[in-house]
């Protein structure tokens, strides 16, 4: 699939549909710069605002390493709450997933939460409970993120 192609698919998902988004099985060919970038929070910035989500998704596009994929998670079994949306970018080696909670709001859309967590926690949904966020899985088991990484600075 083309990336204008792909572009216009994940940004009609992403206002309002279903889920899985930009993937390839190129894993082998990942030069290790690339994933060296994708893997340094420093070097592969996301956000903190954007205009649209045409924006939201170009950027994943251009955090996504060679070979690896984004998606649109917080679809599966319907959104909890409809301002927030969870989406990851796989990341190089296969452990790990790094996650964007973005809240669409009147005039744009903010990401409010960035972390890395192991890519076997399976993390689906996210909304608000108590004021907090609130990861969860699909069959609705809590997950708490653990904060001990540098991009692990907005909330």
């Amino acid at each position: 699939m083309k990336r204008a192609t792909a572009l216009l698919l994940v940004t009609t998902v992403f206002a309002g549909g279903c889920s899985p988004v930009a993937h390839s099985d190129r894993t082998s060919s990942v030069p290790p710069e690339a994933s060296h970038q994708a893997s340094d929070p420093l070097r592969a910035p996301f956000g903190p605002r954007f205009p649209n989500s045409e924006e939201v998704i170009s950027s994943l596009f251009r955090l996504q390493s060679p070979g690896l994929g984004f998606f649109i998670a917080n679809q599966v079994r319907g959104k909890l709450d409809p301002s927030l949306d969870l989406v990851y970018v796989e990341l190089p080696g296969g452990a790990q997933n790094r996650y964007f909670a973005v809240e669409h709001r009147t005039d744009g859309i903010d990401v409010v939460d960035d972390f890395v967590a192991p890519n076997t926690l399976e993390i689906t949904r996210v909304h608000r409970h108590e004021g907090k966020l609130r990861y969860e899985q699909s069959n609705g088991t809590v997950v708490h993120p653990q904060r001990n990484l540098p991009v692990n600075t907005l909330r």
